[in-house]
């Protein structure tokens, strides 16, 4: 009698968005902007020129002694006036600067100090500052982009607060002679990536054993404009494949219950829900995991993600095991046999990313994607 472990797991939380839909608004150009001495030493003037590109810049200038260091004040932007809908998620937020020094000679530059965003006026999250030094000539330099929430949470109303906005500092090294350097800024404008929430408002998801299936369950609350639910299942969390689809209802102000039963379920797997609507907005509920006491005649991979290991649950008496890397390289692995039904392989060795595991057996091949990763 095969039964699972796993006897059943609740997720209620929306795991992702799907990339797809997130929606830029911007770039924006700011309303104010003004010098905040907390630190640094280099005042910033005629500030207001970065609210617009236009080649007039606000400038932070000073004369530095032979191989020392100075860091101008912040630079701070903000009034950018955007209006995400309150509804809306924060996908990721992207600031551009467009920049150039003078006074360079002999060693000596004007690098970033520190490019940070101001939640509520305050400076929150990631230093985003860039190791590489400004150029003579106008460049623009990005920072962040469309998933990146540099290192923080954001709500609409914080990003539509008029003191949501982007503080600069730029550093400025002599090199082997005193210099007066500048650093110069022509515009700093930031673009916002959001999606709109689904319509369908999912209160629970889990699945459940049986002794010989795995049953899925899900409750929406109310559903307006859905198209379907997508029931996928994978080994690895890596590669996913759609079971079946469920078509939703619609338009729908009752609660409403879903159920699916995987008759042939694998002996360990995972299980999500991708929820569509009509214009094609999708969001992923789960993963949940589920896994069977007894193994079935099949080829599992556990754990995956590793990190120094991976354990080959089979029936199947290896020839040779091997990786291969995503540029088609191949690495040699040590295994051992473990006892009858598993074999071990090391990966403490494999630098990590993505590989393909290839098992060569003595009745059959088989490939498995697995992912090295370490803290």
């Amino acid at each position: 009698m095969k039964k699972l472990i796993y006897i059943s797991c609740v997720c209620v939380l929306l795991t992702s968005v799907c990339e797809a839909q997130c929606t830029g608004v911007g770039p924006r150009n700011g309303s104010a902007a003004q010098n905040n001495s907390a630190t640094g030493s280099i005042t910033w003037t005629n500030l207001t020129n970065v609210l617009s590109s236009d080649n007039t810049y606000a400038s932070a200038s000073r004369a530095v002694a032979v191989l020392s260091t100075m860091n101008t004040n912040y630079a701070c932007l903000k009034g950018l006036g955007f209006t995400i809908p309150t509804e809306a998620i924060i996908c990721g937020i992207k600031v551009d600067i467009e920049r150039r020094a003078a006074g360079i000679s002999i060693g000596a530059a004007v690098s970033d100090n520190a490019v940070q965003l101001l939640k509520t006026g305050s400076l929150v999250g990631t230093n985003k500052a860039w190791a590489a030094n400004w150029p003579t000539s106008k460049a623009t330099a990005s920072y962040g982009s469309i998933i990146d929430m540099w290192g923080t949470t954001w709500t609409p109303s914080e990003i539509n607060d008029p003191n949501f906005g982007v503080a600069l500092s730029a550093r400025m090294f002599s090199g082997l002679i005193s210099l007066t350097l500048t650093a110069y800024v022509d515009n700093i404008h930031v673009t916002v990536y959001y999606t709109a929430p689904l319509p369908v408002e999912v209160s629970e998801f889990r699945i459940q054993s049986t002794d010989k299936t795995v049953q899925l369950h899900w409750v929406t609350q109310s559903e307006t404009n859905s198209s379907h639910f997508s029931v996928e299942r994978s080994e690895d969390t890596l590669s996913w494949l759609q079971l079946t689809a469920i078509e939703a209802q619609g338009f729908s102000t009752n609660v409403h219950e879903y159920d699916f039963e995987d008759v042939e379920p694998l002996p360990a797997s995972y299980y999500r829900i991708r929820q569509y609507d009509r214009d094609g907005a999708c969001r992923v509920y789960g993963p949940l995991f589920s896994k069977f006491t007894k193994p079935l005649s099949a080829f599992i991979l556990a754990p995956n993600p590793a990190a120094d290991y991976i354990d080959i649950y089979t029936d199947e008496k290896p020839v040779d095991i091997f990786l291969l890397t995503n540029s088609g390289v191949r690495y040699d692995v040590i295994y051992n046999t473990i006892d009858e039904k598993r074999i071990r392989v090391d990966i403490s060795e494999v630098n990590p990313g993505t590989y393909l595991l290839f098992f060569a057996g003595q009745k059959r091949n088989v490939a498995r994607r697995i992912l090295v990763e370490r803290n």
